[in-house]
């Protein structure tokens, strides 16, 4: 069984809670964050393949479930980054509500530690490093508004 999400019991694990509580803390903490994790930009966002660059004209913002049940956000205000071949662009969401973040960017390598993998790391996308293409994750653009609505 993996250990991604909460700390392993060993042989000297009991049944009580100061030894149940803690990784089952961890592993329902994980979980809040990414159910129901909802990512809007309050502008536009454009990917330009020849470059790399993810740019965004207004805050995106990064709506989500605390660890206490609370609904929070997070903003990154408006800019970009730069993806080489095979970068991921995420952020870091924290707990506090209204706290600005920043998107950061970091290397896939297949067969190497996970670098994507913390519990309040949301991953937007990823840029191919054969076909310059931005795969998103957490990104999605709007929906068009309907004619005559």
């Amino acid at each position: 069984m993996g250990n991604n999400f909460h700390t392993p019991w060993t042989t000297a694990t009991t049944y009580i809670p100061e030894d149940m509580n803690p990784p089952l803390a961890s592993l329902d903490a994980a979980i809040t964050k990414l159910k129901n994790l909802i990512v809007h930009c309050d502008g536009a966002m454009e990917y330009h393949p020849l470059s790399g660059f993810l740019n965004w004209t207004a805050p995106l913002r990064f709506i989500f479930n605390a660890t206490d049940g609370k609904a929070c956000a997070n903003y990154v205000v408006g800019g970009g980054i730069q993806l080489e071949d095979n970068e991921f662009a995420y952020v870091d969401l924290e707990e506090i509500n209204g706290q600005a973040i920043t998107v950061q960017k970091a290397a896939v390598a297949a067969g190497s530690a996970s670098n994507f993998i913390a519990f309040n790391r949301i991953v937007l996308g990823y840029r191919n490093a054969v076909s310059n293409d931005f795969y998103p994750v957490a990104l999605r653009q709007p929906w068009p508004t309907s004619v005559g609505s």
